[in-house]
């Protein structure tokens, strides 16, 4: 969820999830917004994006990250707070990356009894041929950069 420059998008609940075979997880993606000209579906304010609530979501062979925050440099972004991921239990090839910037930082970010295994991309059927075969970058560790308050309670990160 999100995009270029998207308002308000506050007080969502997904819960009870299953989601399999899938490039990311949860993403709430705010990318850059286009040098020349406007994007194809770019809004007109800035986003704010707060009180969101993700629970008992299970991932199985997630190509990339599990759980991917993200804003980048020319999104206008007012902020991104209290986000809430409980119960997740996520297999993929990537850690979560929760990842502001200075003047728009991740605020209140809580993971509450979730598990995050690391699994090779040879795991994943039908990949090594695949659109995503040739990155072997993996991410080993969580990456949370311009991030205030993150709560880790009872969160494991299990790596390879």
């Amino acid at each position: 969820m999100g995009w270029y420059n998207d308002g308000v998008i506050q007080n969502c609940t997904f819960s009870n999830l299953t989601i399999t075979d899938s490039s990311t997880g949860i993403s709430v993606y705010l990318p850059d917004t286009p040098l020349n000209g406007r994007g194809s579906d770019e809004g007109i304010e800035d986003t704010h994006i707060q009180n969101l609530s993700f629970s008992g979501i299970l991932m199985d062979r997630i190509y990339n990250e599990p759980v991917l925050v993200r804003v980048f440099e020319r999104n206008r972004c007012e902020g991104v707070r209290d986000l809430f991921f409980s119960g997740i239990h996520a297999r993929s090839v990537h850690m979560p990356v929760l990842c502001g910037r200075e003047d728009c930082r991740l605020q209140n970010i809580f993971f509450t009894d979730c598990h995050f295994t690391q699994i090779r991309r040879d795991q994943i059927p039908d990949q090594e041929n695949g659109p995503y075969s040739s990155d072997n970058q993996y991410s080993l560790v969580p990456c949370f950069r311009c991030v205030d308050n993150l709560v880790l309670q009872g969160t494991v990160f299990h790596v390879l």
